[in-house]
């Protein structure tokens, strides 16, 4: 009830610079993230498909623990 961000935030990377912050939890099922960067996001077509890819992948993640884990998502919900 105290977490003011999503459960798993990290660092975001490019090449060998933290460029921001990803935010992801789930809410309603659904993961939402939140991407904050310290100047401006990259415009290159790599770093967006980059990025993408990683996202699918804890998307992914976040949907197999939840399904492997059931009481996870319990102590979750009594946690809100």
């Amino acid at each position: 009830s105290k977490r003011s961000m999503g459960y798993y935030a990290m660092p975001l990377l490019w090449g060998d610079a933290v460029i921001g912050w990803a935010n992801v939890a789930v809410a309603a099922g659904k993961m939402e993230a939140t991407l904050g960067y310290v100047q401006r996001q990259p415009r290159s077509l790599a770093f967006r498909r980059a990025l993408d890819a990683e996202l699918s992948r804890m998307e992914t993640f976040l949907t197999s623990r939840k399904a492997a884990h059931p009481v996870l998502e319990e102590e979750n919900a009594a946690a809100t």
